[in-house]
Order: C-alpha cells, then sequence, then structure tokens
C-alpha cells in the first residue's frame, strides 16, 4: 500500500511508528502492525502410573496440561472421556495401548495440542516345570522355555 507518494507523508501514524515521515522522493510503502491479544499455549502432559505390568492392568491418569480449557480423552480400548483427571483405567488383556490426550483452549495462541503415551499389558507369567531328582540335585526344565525370563 502506498503510505505517501512524491514526498508526501500524509498516511497516519501512530506513536511508536518506524517512521512517520516519506523520506522516498517516490511512493513510500506502509507497513502494518496487527496485535493479537492471545493468551500462552496450551501444551497437552500426562502421567500414567503404571505404564507397563501384567493384565489386568488397572493404571492412573495424572494430567499436567499447562492453559487448557478443554480436555479429551482416548484410552486406546474403545473407552474415552472429557474430564480433565480421568479415573482409573482397567486394561484386562494383553497388548500394546495408545492414550492419547487432546487439550485446546480457543483463546491460546495455538488452539490445541496432542501427546500420546503407550501402555503394555503382559500376559500373566505362567511357571510350568518338570523336574527330576538323582541323589541330591533337583534338575528344572520349563515347559515353554521361551518364558524363562519375565520382566
Amino acid at each position: 500500500m502506498c503510505a505517501g507518494c512524491g514526498g508526501n507523508s500524509d498516511f497516519p501514524t501512530t506513536p511508536l511508528a518506524i517512521s512517520s515521515t516519506n523520506n522516498s522522493p517516490n511512493c513510500n510503502n506502509a507497513l502494518f502492525k496487527i496485535d493479537f491479544e492471545l493468551s500462552a499455549p496450551v501444551i497437552s502432559k500426562f502421567v500414567v502410573s503404571p505404564n507397563r505390568g501384567c493384565g489386568p492392568l488397572t493404571v492412573s491418569i495424572q494430567d499436567f496440561s499447562i492453559n487448557a480449557d478443554t480436555y479429551y480423552w482416548d484410552f486406546g480400548n474403545g473407552q474415552s472421556s472429557t474430564s480433565p483427571n480421568p479415573g482409573p483405567i482397567t486394561y484386562p488383556q494383553p497388548g500394546v495401548y495408545t492414550i492419547t490426550l487432546v487439550v485446546s483452549n480457543p483463546f491460546s495462541c495455538n488452539l490445541s495440542d496432542t501427546i500420546r503415551r503407550l501402555v503394555v499389558v503382559r500376559p500373566t507369567p505362567s511357571a510350568t516345570f518338570q523336574y527330576q531328582i538323582s541323589c541330591r540335585t533337583v534338575s528344572f526344565t520349563a515347559d515353554e522355555p521361551y518364558h524363562t525370563i519375565y520382566e
């Protein structure tokens, strides 16, 4: 936009403008400053505890989001909530579940933020084995050798 031509300074300015005069012998370009009064960004943050274990696994969720106005939780098991701090969630079956939190605030500069956390539910371990006694020695053999170590 032309802010004045031929050395004229006829474009209205406000205090603290970069320049209120046209220092060009030709057209001077205008610069517009738009001041939005938006609040701080909304930040999605939560902790799930415990985040892994044997099924059925019940987890607690604690929200630490900043500047959030609305909440949407997806627990990865068909359940959801709009509560800031939903109650305990139980995962009865083994698997890897993704908990997703979307927080929003229409007056923040970023409008919404999303975070995801994993919950790992393992099968309940089985301890089936065979043993052999030979004199004073007892030897054990696992029926399922791939279950020799369990976290």
